[in-house]
């Protein structure tokens, strides 16, 4: 064999290992940097109904239009920030700004190279796990909707999502979290800011796409009028 066949046969082989070895990595990403959110924001009371004369419960929405912002410095840090605009739902099932259309800080966050992310709540310096996917069936985690009789969740199974046509990784919990479900680089279904530790207050993810963009640059989303055939 030639030197040159030699030194051929050298650089596939390392070409090979190099793409073998970074296939064989995992996504490190737990929450994407770069995506929109569409949030249903329900909160559920127990009270006493006149009209009905009884005791009943009673829901209330709001909604929310989630983007990842640009990049921010703390603590000499690199951080993404996580930006929001209220919506309003119109009659025909489409959402539009409310109001202005002003987008508000809500907190920032990064990922590290464990499928981890961490925020730091908007007013505070304290960084916080927000999501962690480095995850296998079994594992067990701390419960961030149900606080009580059932404080941890298993992981039971792992499959797949689609949202805007791509695929995300779909972690189900044991059977006391039918509720809850968490998808990475996107979040939890229920819970995405796991804000709550009661299932009366909850965020229903009914809209994401990896791709951020400026809630009044969407034509005042009415595009998304179709969402609400998204099943989750």
């Amino acid at each position: 064999m030639t030197a040159f066949s030699n030194s051929l046969c050298a650089i596939l082989f390392i070409a090979a290992f190099s793409f073998n070895a970074s296939a064989q990595l995992p996504d490190s990403i737990a929450i994407t940097t770069n995506g929109s959110w569409i949030i249903e924001h329900s909160e559920t009371t127990y009270g006493w109904n006149p009209q009905l004369n009884a005791y009943t419960y009673n829901t209330t929405n709001s909604y929310k239009y989630y983007r990842s912002g640009p990049d921010t410095l703390i603590n000499v840090t690199p951080y993404t920030q996580l930006l929001f605009t209220y919506l309003n739902k119109n009659t025909d099932g489409t959402f539009s700004p409310a109001g202005v259309a002003s987008e508000i800080y809500h907190f920032a966050y990064r990922n590290d190279n464990d499928r981890r992310c961490f925020r730091i709540p908007n007013s505070s310096s304290t960084e916080e796990l927000w999501y962690d996917f480095n995850l296998d069936v079994g594992d067990t985690i701390w419960n961030p909707v149900t606080i009580g009789d059932h404080p941890y969740l298993t992981v039971s199974a792992i499959d797949s999502i689609d949202y805007c046509d791509s695929s995300y990784a779909n972690y189900h919990f044991n059977e006391v979290a039918n509720h809850y479900s968490s998808i990475q680089r996107i979040g939890s279904t229920i819970n995405f800011l796991n804000n709550y530790g009661t299932a009366f207050t909850a965020d229903k993810i009914i809209y994401f796409c990896e791709e951020s963009v400026s809630v009044g640059t969407v034509a005042g989303v009415e595009s998304f009028e179709s969402l609400e055939s998204i099943q989750l």
